[in-house]
């Protein structure tokens, strides 16, 4: 049932996307191309592989989030078995294409139609795949399971207000949770919600959210640029001698703009010796118009990452990619959005370095966000009145501050290894064979 209703609606939309990506309209052409051009690289890749090569394992991430979730997977994989060859799709178009060492294709996922999967049956096939967080594909997951492919979830994470998990989703959706191998739950609450989704109960599994492994090997891998390290250094340090500190905030949208940025500048005209790092979660030149024109309108003097003076400025706009998770490093806290638009966003890299999160109220999918909330080490914020309570209370304790951050490391380092828990709960025989 649940793929007949699936791809009805397929069938609707699809000359509304093929319309849209006729007239480009808000860039579907281009997403158009990557779905095509994904299809072509993964049959090419499959076709051109041979019996005596072992066979490709396929991760799946949606987004750049669960890509990190899979290349913590994957680095494990190769760890242990290092000529297997392994696929990595994503989804989102925030995604960048890149060479990775440890996969050998990286592609955008075709769209999940009936006749999408027809070249799974020729050439080499997967031994399996395994996608990150909740994703599942009715199509995807039929043609699968017709071809003896096993199919799991790994990092699996769902809120327990998701509608899947009500009537009458629920029944409709069992038949895809049926079909997987395995699930590997972030934890045990996250377990219970699976089991609810299908009759095999004992295929569900507490292994954990890989992200936190991506996260330490980034922390012991990664450095900043030399011209960064020293503009973050300088910002510290003039921070530190003014007796205050740096406060970042991560991924911001424009409606956690309506209620962190009003907080943010009583906030700072309290606490003179503060800076604020602000990374967009966009960085479209639209985006940090409406950002400093916000900024402005409070009566604060934003400037952009290479304009800014160390010694003077104080509200500074991070306008490039690829510096968020470094700059972590020389900050005494941080807020972390999303939650004010539609999710939370990463909350895992700031904790791994000792610094406590603020968020606005939708942390509920995520895990991570909770757990921490439990624990002591993030707080939640349903408006801006609460954003500026808690800053000031970090601002103005250091002992606070530190207490709370030394709660999210541990809770970090003690998650550390769902990669190789996933690997020996679901893989080990799989792979071994």
């Amino acid at each position: 049932m649940i793929r007949l209703l699936y791809n009805l609606v397929l069938f609707v939309l699809w000359p509304l996307y093929r319309l849209a990506a006729l007239f480009n309209v808000s860039g579907a052409r281009a997403f158009y191309e990557s779905r095509r051009t994904g299809a072509a690289a993964l049959t090419r890749y499959l076709q051109n592989s041979t019996a005596t090569h072992p066979a490709p394992i396929w991760l799946h991430g949606a987004s750049v989030g669960e890509i990190d979730q899979a290349l913590a997977l994957a680095r494990e994989i190769k760890s242990r078995q290092p000529e297997r060859p392994i696929l990595l799709s994503a989804f989102s178009m925030s995604v960048r294409l890149r060479e990775i060492p440890e996969v050998d294709l990286f592609f955008y996922l075709p769209l999940d139609f009936p006749g999408s999967w027809r070249d799974l049956q020729h050439g080499q096939r997967p031994i399996a795949f395994i996608t990150m967080t909740w994703d599942v594909f009715p199509n995807l997951i039929y043609r699968l399971s017709k071809l003896n492919i096993p199919a799991f979830i790994c990092s699996a994470s769902i809120g327990a207000d998701n509608r899947r998990l009500r009537f009458p989703f629920r029944r409709l959706v069992r038949p895809l949770y049926d079909a997987l191998a395995g699930i590997g739950a972030v934890n045990i609450e996250t377990q219970t919600l699976f089991q609810q989704l299908t009759q095999n109960k004992q295929r569900v599994a507490v292994t954990g959210d890989t992200r936190f492994d991506t996260i330490f090997y980034k922390l012991r891998s990664a450095d900043l640029p030399v011209a960064e390290k020293v503009r973050f250094q300088a910002l510290q340090t003039a921070a530190n001698k003014a007796s205050g500190g740096i406060w970042i905030l991560a991924s911001t949208y424009a409606a956690d703009d309506r209620e962190l940025l009003p907080a943010m500048a009583r906030l700072l005209q309290r606490h003179t010796g503060w800076k604020v790092l602000i990374f967009p979660h966009k960085l479209d030149e639209r985006r940090l118009h409406e950002l400093e024109t916000g900024l402005k309108d409070l009566h604060l003097s934003p400037v952009r990452l290479d304009a800014a003076r160390a010694d003077t400025d104080r509200v500074i706009i991070v306008d490039r990619m690829g510096l968020l998770a470094l700059a972590y490093r020389y900050a005494d806290f941080c807020y972390v959005g999303g939650a004010f638009h539609h999710r939370i966003h990463n909350v895992a890299e700031p904790a791994a370095l000792g610094l406590p999160v603020i968020t606005g109220p939708r942390i509920d999918w995520a895990g991570v966000a909770v757990e921490l909330k439990q624990r002591g080490g993030l707080r939640r914020c349903r408006q801006g009145l609460e954003i500026y309570g808690v800053a000031q209370q970090w601002m103005q304790s250091a002992d606070e501050r530190r207490r709370a951050g030394q709660i999210a490391a541990d809770y970090l380092l003690s998650e550390a290894g769902a990669s190789r828990r996933f690997y020996d709960r679901f893989l080990d025989g799989l792979l071994n064979e």
